[in-house]
Order: C-alpha cells, then structure tokens, then sequence
C-alpha cells in the first residue's frame, strides 16, 4: 500500500519541481527530495524485480540445458526438463497468491516478503 503511494508522490512533486524551473511561477521555486529508508528499500525492490527475473531465468535456462546435455548426452532433455521447472515453479506462485491474496492466510499476515519470488526461481 506504501509502495504505490510514494511513486504517486514521486510523480506529483516532479510535476510542481519541473513547472517551478520551467519559471511558471516567479515567487516560489524549490526542489524536493524524497529520502530516507522507506523510499531507499522501495528503491531497491523496483531495482531487483526490474533487473533480476531475466538473468535468472538465462541462467536456469543455460544451466538445465548444458548441465542435461553433458550429463544425459540428450539434446531433448534439456527443453523437457524446463518445462517441468516452469510447471512446477508456476504451480507454487499460482498457490501462494491465491492462499496469500484471495484467502488471506490469516489475519494478522501481510503476504510473502518481496525478495521470496526472486530466491524461488
């Protein structure tokens, strides 16, 4: 619920910094910043879910792939034995959304930690 709230915050206050600099209004100018360690761990999540999914997926990918090759001698493994990864990893986070998400797993839990997706893969 944080989240959101900062980047609409983010937003607005770029939107009156710019039009304070671009001389739309001669009595005030300013700058805002917005710090502290709230905003710099939503920072870092954004900076995670945005870099980290595509080097792991390549890098499970490439592993299962030679690791197969080399060890089966099957260049038919390897695409078999993704898919049964991608079913399985998606049977667990299409579990966990809907016991955290749609049934609340009780009243006192706020879901699953940011970085549980990331360490899962």
């Amino acid at each position: 619920k944080a989240h959101p709230w900062m980047s609409s915050l983010r937003k607005e206050l770029e939107m009156f910094s710019e039009g304070s600099s671009k001389g739309e209004s001669d009595l005030i100018s300013f700058e805002t910043f917005t710090g502290g360690g709230l905003s710099m761990l939503f920072d870092q999540v954004d900076q995670v879910y945005k870099t980290t999914p595509f080097v792991m997926v390549a890098a499970v990918v490439a592993t299962v792939l030679c690791t197969s090759a080399f060890a089966f001698g099957s260049a038919m493994l390897g695409p078999r034995l993704l898919l049964t990864i991608a079913f399985t990893v998606t049977l667990v986070f299409g579990g966990s959304v809907i016991v955290f998400q749609y049934y609340g797993a009780s009243p006192d839990a706020a879901g699953l930690y940011w970085i549980v997706p990331i360490i899962g893969l």
